[in-house]
């Protein structure tokens, strides 16, 4: 397939593109994330960019044909927002449902089985069925003079006479390593908070724009994107790659490794939690808006390609309803607020919260100054 030029100027960015590309998946690809908050549909028009010899067009819309420079303007880009990532408090006491148990050297050994590892807990254990979690056993730990560490997971009741899961085999000791992330996983920002899961002290925390911005600025847009099932993969792709590169961030700020993270716990609202393990979401953009479910998502974290402990596990926590809102009262007070505002700025606008509804507000006092000839910033 023929592949072209495009040059993003200001930022002299090339990037290789097969012919057909549009604009916009040419400037993701070459790092550069542009508005749009219809989901790439070509109606808001806040992705237009200026092409060498043509003028202006919409990114999302404009397919590569030729080599091409291209001028991006500071208003069609998407700057990563300011995010609160300061906390207080020193932590609370921890009680995490795994359990790690040193073996010395002199008792592990090549021979050495689940029963030995029961034994020297005082507790049963059982190897993780394949359909919920594989047991990861370093084969070269188990032969290490240096002995072994036994990783083992509480079942969900929490209950000492129920047997332990052993989901993996360590070498040397490992006990004070355990580590787990949690996620604010939002539709315009995701934070993540890496936390010591036996002292409950947190050790880093690493912020980013959900970078599913680029298909849409709200989950109605990402929903509609996801209509399409590459879309959904896609959507599930990014969020993957954002969660990795914060676990990554947050590990290196508090100088621990990866493999050692067993327990990623991500909250969010419906739609963000669907699209992140795979879940359809078309039912939740059509009345009467019900979820695809609303019972907590618990998967081998491997199986979603987050990149922590072998064992580690991925859990999102439960969701009360599709859509939860003061609707009734929201239009009433915006109906009021229309009376009272210049211009025809009298329509009611949905915001879910957050950062989007700081964004939102800032584009309706824009609206109404250039309304009162203000203009400006």
């Amino acid at each position: 397939m023929e592949h072209f030029t495009v040059t993003f100027l200001p930022d002299q960015r090339r990037v290789a593109v097969p012919r057909g590309t549009t604009l916009i998946e040419a400037a993701d690809r070459a790092g550069i994330l542009l508005y749009s908050a219809c989901g790439r549909v070509g109606t808001c028009g806040q992705c237009r960019v200026v092409v060498g010899g043509e003028g202006d067009v919409l990114a999302c819309q404009y397919r590569v044909e030729r080599d091409l420079e291209v001028t991006v303007p500071d208003g069609s880009r998407y700057y990563t927002q300011q995010i609160l990532r300061q906390t207080h408090g020193e932590g609370t006491a921890a009680e995490p449902s795994l359990i790690k148990v040193f073996v010395p050297g002199g008792e592990a050994g090549p021979e050495m089985s689940v029963e030995q590892v029961a034994r020297i807990l005082g507790r049963p254990v059982r190897p993780c069925p394949p359909s919920h979690e594989s047991s990861v056993v370093d084969m070269g730990a188990l032969s290490s003079g240096s002995g072994i560490t036994a990783v083992c997971r509480e079942s969900l009741s929490a209950d000492p006479t129920e047997p332990l899961w052993l989901i993996g085999i360590e070498p040397g000791d490992t006990r004070a390593e355990l580590y787990g992330l949690a996620v604010d996983l939002g539709t315009t920002t995701i934070v993540g908070r890496l936390h010591d899961l036996q002292s409950g002290h947190v050790l880093a925390t690493v912020a980013e724009a959900n970078p599913q911005i680029r298909y849409g600025d709200d989950v109605v847009s990402r929903i509609h994107h996801a209509g399409d099932p590459a879309g959904g993969e896609m959507l599930q792709s990014v969020v993957t790659r954002c969660l990795n590169d914060l676990l990554s961030r947050a590990c290196s700020e508090a100088g621990v490794s990866p493999e050692c993270v067993y327990e990623v716990v991500v909250a969010g609202n419906t739609t963000m939690g669907h699209l992140l393990v795979g879940l359809p979401v078309a039912s939740l953009g059509q009345a009467p808006y019900h979820a695809h479910t609303l019972e907590m998502q618990d998967r081998a974290a491997a199986s979603l390609g987050i990149k922590a402990a072998p064992g580690a596990r991925l859990v999102v926590l439960p969701n009360i309803a599709g859509f939860v809102g003061a609707d009734t009262t929201a239009v009433a007070l915006a109906r009021r607020l229309g009376e009272l505002a210049p211009g025809d700025l009298n329509k009611v606008l949905f915001a879910p919260g957050g950062a989007e509804a700081v964004g939102m507000a800032i584009k309706l006092a824009r609206h109404a100054l250039r309304c009162q000839g203000a203009g400006g910033s």
